[in-house]
């Protein structure tokens, strides 16, 4: 599709309401087990971390111990897999 002009972008984006935050009452992380296993012990967050990071050293576990990532959003640059 053709993109339309930031005008009639930012016009459709001030017709939006935005709900107030809702009580975290009942929320369980355990409930939403979303990392499953790509290769040997890596998780998808793991092999995407290596993926997209610069010099990124992982350990026996899979995890990240160093490297860099830059932001898409911002630009940022962050040295913590974390």
């Amino acid at each position: 599709p053709t993109p339309i002009a930031a005008s009639t972008a930012r016009s459709y984006l001030s017709e939006l309401t935005v709900a107030s935050p809702g009580s975290m009452s009942g929320y369980s992380r355990d409930k939403f087990p979303h990392w499953i296993t790509q290769s040997g012990s890596c998780d998808t967050r793991e092999v995407v971390l290596k993926r997209d990071g610069t010099n990124v050293a992982q350990n026996s576990s899979c995890s990240a111990t160093s490297g860099t990532w830059k932001s898409p959003y911002d630009g940022a640059t962050w040295t913590a897999a974390s």
